[in-house]
């Protein structure tokens, strides 16, 4: 099969997606991310990292600066804005990878593109109503992300009875949401949100049952552990 040909809008450039699936390395500025958590807190072992992440051959180097790990507690504006900032600021210009933050801060995203981000990945799927004006204001990349209840909540929520058909409703709704903001369409991926209030056996059905998503007709994005990988329309090609 064929798989669609996105050109996905991220500020003054385009990324090419479909050809083939493209690769996000993942930077956590955190002391408690699952994957890599305490490990870069140091802005200049960050940008070490970030660099490293390039040459390894990431296409997108995504940074965060708040935990999503189950029982996470959420941070503060300035807290985030504390960890993130320094390592924009070293990175800025420094990478030819785009970058992309992970929050659902509007304050934090425009402070983000401010500093040379290409990229916003909501983990909350537009949480803030104001995070699609900063995208739009900003022109970045917005992916939202599927996500049930809070991660203080995942460990308490009943199983999904029909996840993918959830999963697909609820992502549909969320790119209406931002598109009446005033978010180009262009501008938008969707991830479905493996881990994110779904249990272990459901992300297994998520991952065998991908491609049903393909009906968003955006480009699809999908995070496991510590690396993510993109796949454009047809993700089981």
């Amino acid at each position: 099969m064929t798989r669609k040909r996105f050109e996905w809008k991220i500020r003054d450039t385009s990324l090419v997606l479909g050809e083939r699936t493209l690769i996000v390395g993942v930077l956590n500025v955190t002391p408690d991310s699952f994957s890599d958590g305490g490990k870069f807190l140091d802005p200049d072992r960050a940008f070490a990292r970030a660099v490293e992440l390039e040459e390894e051959g990431a296409d997108i180097v995504d940074i965060g600066a708040e935990s999503t790990r189950p029982g996470a507690a959420r941070v503060s504006e300035a807290e985030e804005l504390r960890r993130l900032v320094p390592v924009l600021k070293r990175l800025h210009q420094r990478l030819a990878t785009p970058i992309s933050v992970d929050t659902y801060k509007a304050s934090v995203a425009e402070k983000a593109f401010e500093l040379g981000a290409h990229i916003v990945n909501d983990p909350a799927a537009h949480f803030d109503p104001d995070l699609a004006r900063a995208v739009m204001h900003g022109g970045g990349g917005l992916i939202l992300n599927h996500m049930r209840g809070t991660p203080e909540t995942w460990l308490k929520l009943p199983p999904l009875k029909d996840v993918i058909r959830t999963i697909g409703s609820e992502l549909d709704a969320s790119i209406h949401r931002a598109v009446r903001s005033g978010v180009d369409r262009r501008q938008l991926a969707v991830d479905p949100g493996l881990g994110f209030g779904k249990r272990k056996e459901q992300n297994a059905v998520i991952l065998a049952r991908l491609e049903e998503l393909a009906q968003l007709d955006l480009p699809l994005m999908a995070g496991r552990h510590a690396s993510t990988s993109w796949r454009a329309n047809r993700p089981g090609d």
